[in-house]
């Protein structure tokens, strides 16, 4: 995935497959540390719906903007806490269905309800994906107004 002996950008790949090259759509850009970095920080601050990355363990090691907005707390309140450490969820419920999952290796999308700092709830969706390293990167929408 070359073009002239250079690695493609995000933008050369998405036109080579606008115009035909759809082989690359599958293929990473290469892309630099600071495109890199700038996407990733755009995500945690922009994204409408709340983004956590966690260990497997559940260990909050990254949190969105929307995340704090959602659970009430500050980014400096969350970090290196549990959604169950913090009381965020109900550990009976929520621990047994993702921990048995997790532990046979399933991937799923979860609905639940969450217990904000100053005590409302919320009914949310989430989903996990595992990560390399025993990183989980989890996805969760209110759906309160559903």
């Amino acid at each position: 995935m070359e073009n002239d002996g250079r690695p493609l950008s995000w933008l050369e790949r998405a036109r080579r497959v606008r115009d035909g090259e759809g082989e690359l759509a599958n293929k990473p850009a290469e892309v630099s540390y600071v495109d890199l970095q700038d996407f990733v920080e755009t995500l945690l601050r922009r994204a409408y719906d709340a983004v956590v990355l966690c260990t497997r363990g559940g260990m909050y090691l990254e949190v969105s903007d929307s995340f704090c907005t959602l659970t009430g707390y500050r980014r400096e309140e969350l970090l290196g806490q549990t959604s169950i450490t913090l009381g965020l969820v109900d550990p009976n419920g929520v621990r047994r269905a993702v921990t048995s999952d997790v532990h046979s290796g399933i991937e799923g999308l979860y609905a639940n309800t969450i217990v904000r700092k100053d005590g409302a709830r919320r009914t949310v969706e989430f989903s996990h994906q595992f990560l390399d390293g025993g990183y989980t990167l989890v996805i969760i929408r209110d759906i309160s107004r559903r």
